[in-house]
């Protein structure tokens, strides 16, 4: 299993985690087990940009 961390400001793209969380000056405001029905998926990802 991998777990990855994402962190964004975009409430789409957090939309494809299975959980989320809310933070706000480093403390967590509130925790979510998200919108997905509990089963794993797995989706390919192109990211672009950097240098």
């Amino acid at each position: 299993d991998i777990t990855l961390v994402m962190v964004t400001h975009d409430s789409e793209v957090s939309q494809i985690a299975s959980r989320q969380m809310v933070l706000d000056d480093g403390k967590i405001l509130e925790r979510d087990s998200n919108h997905s029905n509990g089963t794993s998926s797995s989706q390919h990802v192109q990211l672009t940009g950097g240098q």
